[in-house]
């Protein structure tokens, strides 16, 4: 995925496959590429779900979420296929694009 930033992201349109970084802090950033076939994914900070993100976009972009307030220490946020779109989107790709803390 040469678009993403740094040239490279993940990618998956797996219901229910996971991508998880873990990282030390008090926040942490994602950000999914969004377009006409992305989908609807699921994000868990250490296994409690946060929310449902949509990712579709008429638009190829990136959309960022920020999760803060968290208590110091480690954690584990964990992105999850949901297996489900957004009634306008042709397909339900999930694409992590980037990480930050």
């Amino acid at each position: 995925m040469t678009d993403a930033s740094g040239g490279t992201g993940k990618q998956s349109n797996t219901t229910n496959s996971t991508l998880s970084f873990t990282f030390t802090g008090t926040w942490i950033s994602i950000g999914f590429r969004t377009s006409t076939n992305t989908g609807i994914a699921e994000i868990l900070i250490d296994n409690v779900s946060q929310e449902f993100v949509d990712t579709y976009s008429r638009l190829n972009s990136t959309k960022t979420r920020i999760y803060d307030n968290l208590t110091s220490g480690s954690h584990t946020i964990t992105v999850r296929v949901n297996g489900t779109r957004n009634p306008f989107s042709s397909a339900n790709w999930i694409v992590v694009d980037y990480f930050d803390t």
